[in-house]
């Protein structure tokens, strides 16, 4: 009996020290990010990303008391949004955009729209993928989506009022396409 509990303990031993991990040897990886661009050094570039300074994306943490006779309490400031970055510098979305711009030249609209949904899986906040996206849907006569992906475009393009006007003129067209002609006067007063 003693020699059965014996392996028991023994195998429970192994067992859990199986699932520990050892000490940490070494300082921990380094973690590498993407950082903001300044606005001052992507005015030359064609394709970049301009994030304002200033905005922080960490929210603030007030310290709460932990003793018995109070309760517990933890209040922090919201975090706001990172801006939207009105083109990419992103390798990845760049090569994508080129290659769906092949594509609908060479009268793949499909293929290019396949491609703009690969880009935006990427950079889902980019407002111009998505108002790219808009322009291959109104070419493909799907109208509602069309005028949707350009609403979302337009709920991206803060301080964009070119691209804000252009999605409200796709979406005047898709809507005057559908038969709204008062929602297309509507979006077309909006994209003046």
């Amino acid at each position: 009996m003693k020699r059965i509990l014996m392996c028991i303990v023994i195998g429970a031993a192994l067992v859990s020290a199986g699932c520990s991990t050892g000490p940490r040897r070494g300082a921990p990886a380094p973690v590498v990010g993407s950082q903001p661009v300044p606005a001052s050094a992507s005015r030359g570039a064609v394709e970049s990303s301009a994030y304002p300074a200033g905005e922080s994306t960490e929210a603030e943490i007030t310290p709460y008391a932990t003793g018995e006779s109070m309760p517990a309490e933890i209040t922090s400031t919201p975090m706001q949004a990172p801006a939207v970055p009105a083109h990419s510098n992103n390798s990845a979305v760049l090569a994508l955009l080129s290659n769906a711009g092949t594509q609908q030249q060479d009268g793949d609209i499909a293929g290019a729209a396949a491609t703009l949904e690969r880009a935006l899986r990427i950079e889902p906040r980019n407002a111009r993928l998505w108002h790219r996206l808009a322009s291959l849907r109104l070419d493909q006569k799907q109208y509602r989506m069309a005028a949707d992906l350009a609403d979302k475009s337009n709920s991206l393009a803060r301080g964009d009022g070119d691209l804000t006007r252009a999605n409200w003129r796709l979406i005047a067209r898709a809507r005057s396409a559908l038969g709204e002609s008062a929602a297309a006067r509507d979006a077309w007063l909006r994209a003046r």
